[in-house]
């Protein structure tokens, strides 16, 4: 069943549908939903018939997957990728042919709030050293058989291989990881909630950073000197951490009184 807060998705979908034949009322009857977040992948995909066909595809292997095989799938992905370093807002290149990878990438990384660009199998080696460094990748998921052509291309992005690849990453290690997915912006939320009903408003949680790793010095303390200093710049450069959240990005703790 799919969520409440779906709805508004779920009808400009419909009228589109209606009016496909009639691009002047499309146009004139079309609003953009008013939603105040929305993944496609958590929020709709993930809520269809489990047992529904979602694709078949066709080639030296044939193979057949349920929506719900497709969710489970994606979870193992997204938790492969964060483990991987995948964060939210990175940029990913997806190098892959039209196997069932391709699109369970594409869902984790959605799930993931990751940034990714499908490319066609048919680039070559400068044009591929070309989209790496104006979309400023972070990440490549790539077929092995495609591997080589990263071979001479610079830059610091993590390398995963679907299939097997010398010096890469297995895509294929997903399928170990824990079949459930919880998004960082959920837990976020739910720390700021609990919090809010612990804590006197002065000593709240206002910001909410995971990190992978934090400074540490020999004997394991946490350098908070490093950590201040590290603050001060992204404050300077006007950027946040890709797994940063404050109290404002959850519009709903304001509304419910919380």
């Amino acid at each position: 069943m799919m969520p409440d807060h779906v709805k508004p998705f779920i009808a400009a979908r419909d009228l589109l549908l209606r009016l496909r034949t009639d691009y002047p009322a499309a146009i004139r009857e079309f609003r953009w939903p008013g939603m105040e977040r929305f993944n496609w992948a958590l929020d709709y995909f993930d809520h269809l018939p489990a047992d529904a066909l979602a694709l078949w595809c066709i080639g030296e292997v044939e193979e057949r997957l349920s929506f719900g095989d497709l969710r489970t799938r994606s979870n193992q992905v997204a938790n492969h990728l964060r483990a991987l370093g995948v964060r939210r807002g990175d940029r990913v290149l997806l190098l892959l042919p039209n196997v069932r990878q391709l699109f369970e990438a594409m869902l984790a990384l959605m799930k993931l709030g990751a940034v990714f660009s499908p490319s066609t199998t048919l680039l070559t080696e400068a044009e591929l050293a070309d989209r790496v460094r104006r979309g400023h990748m972070r990440h490549a998921i790539v077929h092995a058989s495609m591997t080589g052509r990263f071979a001479d291309l610079p830059g610091e992005y993590t390398r995963i291989a679907v299939g097997a690849a010398a010096g890469w990453h297995r895509f294929e290690d997903a399928y170990e990881a824990a079949e459930t997915f919880v998004p960082d912006g959920a837990t976020a939320l739910d720390i700021f909630v609990n919090m809010r009903g612990r804590l006197a408003p002065y000593k709240r949680i206002r910001r909410i950073e995971f990190a992978e790793e934090l400074p540490l010095t020999i004997s394991g303390k946490i350098r908070r000197a490093d950590l201040r200093r590290q603050e001060a710049q992204r404050r300077h450069d006007g950027v946040r951490g890709a797994a940063e959240f404050w109290e404002e990005d959850f519009p709903e703790l304001t509304r419910a009184g919380r």
